[in-house]
């Protein structure tokens, strides 16, 4: 699947590749895979921390009453 990156991106790619000793593709594939792999996990947390604001921002509402 061609994909157009821009020219900052493709710089550090072939920078990155060259240190690392991979191939552009294979590097490409790698970030994908590790950015996929740890979205769900990111996800959680955010839900998880939005959940803690809206209990806090009701805990403060009650103290507020009182």
């Amino acid at each position: 699947m061609p994909t157009k990156l821009s020219n900052n991106l493709n710089t550090k790619i072939k920078l990155a590749s060259k240190r690392l000793g991979v191939k552009k593709d294979e590097l490409i594939n790698n970030a994908i895979t590790f950015y996929l792999d740890n979205l769900g996990p990111y996800l959680d947390l955010r839900n998880e921390l939005a959940a803690w604001d809206k209990l806090a921002d009701e805990a403060l509402a009650g103290v507020e009453r009182i």
